[in-house]
Formats: C-alpha cells, structure tokens, sequence
C-alpha cells in the first residue's frame, strides 16, 4: 500500500474474502446454467427486466426535466451571481429570449445589429471595470475590422439584495462612460424583468422595439415602456 491506495492484488483479495464470507459464488457462471430452470425464476427474471426498463425510462424523464428546469432557472442566475462565467450565461440567456443570438467570444447577434457584452457583479455598487474591459474590445474591433461596433454593459450591482431594494446598483462614473463611449448600460434587474416578459410572450413587435433600444442607446437603458 503506497500513498494511501490499495494495491490491486490487495484489493481483489478484500473482494474475495468479502465474496465468501456474504456466500456469494466466484466468478462468471457457465453458459449451461441457463437452461436449468427453477420454478417461479423466469417470472422473477421478467419482473427485474421490467423494473430496469421503468427505472431507465423514469431516468429519462428526469433528465430531460432537470435540463427543461435549468434552462428557466438560469435567468434568475442574473439577478445575484458572482462569477463572471456564471453571470454571462445568464446574461446570454436573457438576451437569446429577447431575441439575440449568442455569437462567441462575449458578442450577441439579432436582425437589428451586433453587441459586444460584457457583465460585472458586486455586493455594492459594479464600477468602472467593465467600462474599460468593453473599451478595450471596441477599440480592438475598430482597429482591425474597420468598423464601428455596438456594445452593452450589464451591472449586476448590489446583488444580495431584492431588486425591489437596490438603491444605487453602478457607479454614476459607469453611467458617465456609457454616454461618452455611446455604448448601452443596463441593470440585471431591468435584463431579468424584459427576459420574463419576453417569456410571458411579449409580441415580436415589441421585442423588436426592445432590441433596437438596447442597440442604439448610449447610456442608461430603461425598458418598461416598451412591456407595458
């Protein structure tokens, strides 16, 4: 035995003894034991089989509600995650009911246009560190695809509180530099209560409308005209 494993010889030898000690018979049995019966066997046999088939299907159908669960239970994800990872499945979970398409490496696509997004959470208020992480990113798509790009910042500020409660969610510096830079600033609570809209089947004409804001606003995003 060596950094706390049993060696394999050890180990089959534990099983062994384990097996006669609890009586049970070693090894695979011959392929003629098959056609010996024993009364009631063959019922028993069925039983288990129909017991596997039960436990295969209702491991299915567990299955597919825990994912149908966890797709929903994500957008509340938004709302009070931490890491960054965590925070941006969430975000693109809201944004794809709002009709954006996740497109790699933190960017979104819809028929209105593309954003780069980037998301910060705090127990306070988020500051300016997503601000000079999408500058970067902006800067960089300037520089080598020749173009203008559009870009959101979701602030998931204060984030063990209610949304009811959240009194001051960024920093006013991060409003500021959203207006500057013309790029969109957005709540997680405001992203959540558009997502559950938009899931309560908010008609496509306002999802639209919805879209179009998010891409052209150049500062704080406010949304609740729009669900109303």
């Amino acid at each position: 035995e060596t950094g706390g494993h049993l060696s394999p010889a050890l180990a089959t030898a534990i099983l062994e003894a384990s097996d006669a000690m609890l009586g049970r018979v070693q090894g695979a049995p011959p392929a003629w034991l098959a056609g010996v019966t024993v009364a009631g066997l063959a019922e028993r046999d069925a039983a288990v089989e129909r017991a596997r088939g039960a436990l295969e299907s209702a491991t299915h159908a567990l299955e597919a509600a825990e994912s149908a669960q966890a797709e929903l239970a994500v957008l509340r994800d938004v709302l009070w995650a931490e890491r960054p990872r965590a925070l941006v499945t969430a975000v693109e979970r809201c944004l794809a009911l709002l009709g954006f398409d996740p497109a790699g490496e933190g960017r979104v696509r819809a028929a209105e246009g593309e954003l780069l997004v980037e998301a910060a959470s705090s127990d306070g208020e988020v500051g300016m560190g997503p601000h000079y992480a999408l500058r970067a990113r902006l800067e960089a798509v300037i520089e080598h695809e020749q173009r203008a790009p559009r870009g959101l910042v979701v602030a998931n500020g204060q984030r063990l509180l209610p949304p009811e409660e959240r009194a001051s969610v960024f920093d006013e510096s991060l409003r500021v530099g959203a207006e500057a830079m013309r790029y969109a600033l957005i709540t997680a609570p405001e992203l959540f209560f558009t997502a559950s809209a938009a899931l309560e089947a908010l008609p496509p004409e306002a999802l639209a409308k919805v879209r179009l804001r998010i891409l052209t606003t150049g500062g704080l995003v406010e949304l609740d005209d729009l669900l109303t």
